[in-house]
């Protein structure tokens, strides 16, 4: 109200004061308050997302705060109404499962692949790509007292891990050792502190952890379907439709590559 009396007071052409008006009108972000960006991402991403978040601020005049949990307790966070602008899921079916419940913007666009991996506190002989005798001989042995996997009902690598154990026909044999961290993050906690003799777990987490335990590390040969999903929530931000193709960028996607990821073909 100041300002329009301020123009009748002092005379100024038509074009200016509409100009004025119009300044006065514009959004908050524009006078340096950053736009953010909420993103939901299942624990197994946080490596390469945390360097894909230096990268994309650096870019941009937009401020990502990636929140970090295993895909099934971030799917029910969103369903409860957490304000998250976007979700990378580490498997399709709870994407799906927003989509089909009215969460979601458009359908979860399929990102990257992931694998499993196997980290052990000891070495262990014969180790070869057909691995699955070997790794029986050596889950069931007493050298072995605990096996640590993610919650296989939340987390989808941990899902995996049960489906390789089950997959090897062991996973009753070795049910005493099993022990499970509620993601990715806190399962790779095992590994920090020797805390279980094996630990299945995500490749990335081997990208990021080798160089601080460097023992051992196996790969492992399974069916699990770990596709990584982009699942965009129904917000008013229109950011996340740029982040989204940030994402889907061959630049961005070089970033994936680095932590072990198979790209998907668009």
């Amino acid at each position: 109200m100041v300002f329009l009396v301020f123009f009748y007071v002092y005379p100024m052409s038509v074009l200016i004061r509409v100009l004025l008006c119009a300044t006065l009108l514009l959004p908050a972000t524009v006078y340096g308050q950053d736009v953010i960006l909420r993103v939901a991402v299942a624990s197994s991403l946080m490596p390469a997302m945390e360097e894909i978040k230096g990268v994309f601020e650096s870019r941009y005049d937009i401020t990502l705060e990636l929140i970090p949990g295993a895909s099934g307790t971030l799917t029910n966070q969103i369903m409860h109404g957490a304000p998250y602008d976007l979700f990378i899921c580490a498997n399709e079916q709870y994407g799906q499962l927003l989509f089909q419940k009215g969460f979601l913007e458009e359908p979860p666009r399929a990102l990257v692949k992931g694998s499993l991996i196997l980290w052990s506190d000891q070495p262990i002989s014969n180790w070869s790509t057909d691995n699955t005798d070997t790794f029986i001989l050596h889950a069931k042995s007493s050298d072995v007292q605990t096996i640590a996997i993610a919650q296989p009902h939340l987390a989808p690598y941990g899902d995996a891990a049960e489906a390789f154990l089950i997959e090897t026909g062991i996973l009753d044999q070795i049910k005493p050792k099993l022990i499970y961290g509620n993601n990715v993050s806190i399962t790779n906690q095992y590994i920090y502190t020797h805390g279980a003799n094996i630990v299945i777990t995500s490749l990335a987490s081997k990208i990021k952890l080798e160089s601080k335990v460097p023992e051992y590390w196996y790969s492992l040969e399974s069916d699990s379907n770990l596709v990584h999903t982009i699942c965009r929530i129904k917000t008013k931000n229109e950011q996340s439709v740029n982040f989204q193709s940030f994402l889907l960028d061959p630049g961005t996607n070089s970033i994936f590559k680095q932590y072990g990821y198979t790209l998907i073909v668009q």
